[in-house]
């Protein structure tokens, strides 16, 4: 039997980013998780999704999967899309000692994940596509 709480699978365009943060919500009710963790969530869950919206696909049509598994001590998110490979957590970490002026634009995203959850992995292949599992930790 899975312990997949949730497995929802929508369309890769951001009106579906409502439906995916309800469905999450209603998860993080149900398992009695505090706000500032729910919060994190969220914003995981938006950001994960706006770059599987912006950039996954090339051509309209594409589907994001979230999987959703609530442990004892952990909820997981796994994010699936047949859109471009893209290993998100071999992106560099942003200089955040640089002046506002002088940072490039993006990467901000990426970094938010890896700062709100406790574990991250990634994995491409030609029949799942892009598999990205973050793990937060519930103390």
């Amino acid at each position: 039997m899975s312990d997949a709480e949730l497995d929802l699978t929508l369309p890769a365009v951001a009106a579906s980013l409502p439906r995916f943060q309800a469905a999450l919500d209603q998860i993080c009710t149900r398992a009695g998780l505090s706000d500032d963790l729910r919060n994190d969530l969220q914003v995981v869950l938006d950001e994960v999704c706006s770059n599987v919206f912006r950039h996954a696909y090339t051509a309209p049509g594409g589907a994001l999967r979230l999987i959703v598994c609530r442990r004892p001590d952990a909820i997981e998110l796994t994010f699936i899309d047949q859109g471009q490979a893209f290993d998100p957590l071999s992106s560099p970490a942003p200089d955040l000692t640089l002046p506002l002026e002088e940072r490039p634009l993006g990467g901000l995203g990426i970094h938010l994940v890896r700062q709100l959850t406790d574990r991250q992995s990634y994995r491409h292949s030609p029949v799942e596509g892009n598999r990205l599992s973050l793990t937060k930790l519930v103390t």
